[in-house]
């Protein structure tokens, strides 16, 4: 269950940054982009789980080619809303007992990473961002339901020999060969902001030191990005995909800040945080890994079945346009 902790943690993660970052837009533009048996999904349900995966796009592609990627990103967590709805309607013809311990060791743990570990300190810091306790568990079951139809009634036949797993690194092994990785922090101000190469200059005389403290101050007092709230963290980024006017960074030692970093859109400060050289990794270290990957490709295949029977007898619409 701890990654489907993790999961339920993101989602309140989100939801409270979704509902109090107002930054960069004072009002917040929703449509309905699809509807499941009557139930819509709204750009805001999808944003708020695409928030950080579009801004580690933003540092890879520009322009069309963003457009078209954070489109493509968007269309794929919708799809993914859309069968997550679908299961837990299929769960609710047929339910079975889920504890309801889980919900209540979920809340707990949230209270400890988003509060002072109270649950009313919890429901406290939920009320000032527009959320209440009951939206949260509703989530929360949600995801719950989710996790058990799949482990418990789909993912439980999937199983593998040592054997299948060699044959699958020698067959795949190109796959097990990690690409050379930067993770990157960011400061992000767009175009048209007041006094900007004021405010240029004196970040840049700030971050002279390249202290890691300041550099993370500066990205909550300026940045306008939507992972302000996380440091300005972007998280691996493969050096080969980033974005021609980020080259700068690619050589650059851990720690080392690059900019002002002119684009279209706006500037950017850099701070290069992890550094991962890449290389192939021998199969005696990553057989486990290799392992899983077999696994989640056989429930891939499951899970697809699964899904395509369940659109099968659904109505589902669609309110745009490819």
């Amino acid at each position: 269950m701890k990654n489907l902790l993790m999961a339920v943690c993101c989602i309140l993660s989100l939801a409270l940054t979704a509902a109090t970052d107002d930054k960069t837009d004072n009002i917040r533009v929703d449509s309905i982009l699809a509807s499941v048996n009557g139930t819509p999904i709204s750009l805001l349900d999808v944003a708020d789980e695409s928030v950080n995966e579009e801004a580690r796009l933003q540092m890879m592609y520009s322009g069309d080619e963003l457009k078209a990627k954070v489109k493509a990103l968007r269309r794929s967590i919708l799809d993914d809303i859309i069968s997550r709805k679908l299961i837990v309607e299929e769960y609710r013809n047929d339910p079975f007992e889920i504890p309801r311990q889980y919900i209540e060791n979920m809340l707990d743990d949230m209270s400890s990473n988003f509060s002072d570990g109270s649950r009313k300190s919890l429901k406290h810091k939920l009320k000032e961002s527009g959320i209440t306790i009951d939206d949260l568990e509703e989530k929360a079951q949600e995801r719950i339901i989710v996790e058990f139809m799949l482990g418990n009634l789909f993912y439980k036949g999937v199983d593998v020999t040592p054997r299948d797993v060699f044959e699958y690194y020698n067959r795949n092994s190109k796959d097990f060969s990690t690409p050379a990785s930067i993770r990157l922090e960011v400061i992000y101000l767009s175009n048209g902001k007041p006094d900007m190469d004021k405010v240029l200059k004196e970040i840049g005389a700030d971050l002279e030191s390249g202290n890691a403290k300041i550099f993370n101050s500066l990205v909550a007092l300026h940045s306008e990005a939507p992972n302000a709230k996380n440091g300005g963290d972007l998280g691996w980024i493969e050096k080969d995909k980033l974005r021609p006017e980020f080259a700068t960074v690619k050589d650059a030692p851990v720690g080392s800040i690059k900019g002002p970093v002119q684009t279209a859109e706006g500037y950017y400060f850099i701070r290069v945080a992890e550094i991962n050289e890449g290389g192939k990794i021998p199969f005696e270290q990553i057989n486990r890994k290799v392992e899983e990957q077999l696994k989640r490709e056989q429930r891939k295949e499951v899970y697809s079945k699964y899904i395509d029977d369940l659109r099968q007898k659904a109505l589902i619409r669609y309110f745009f346009k490819d």
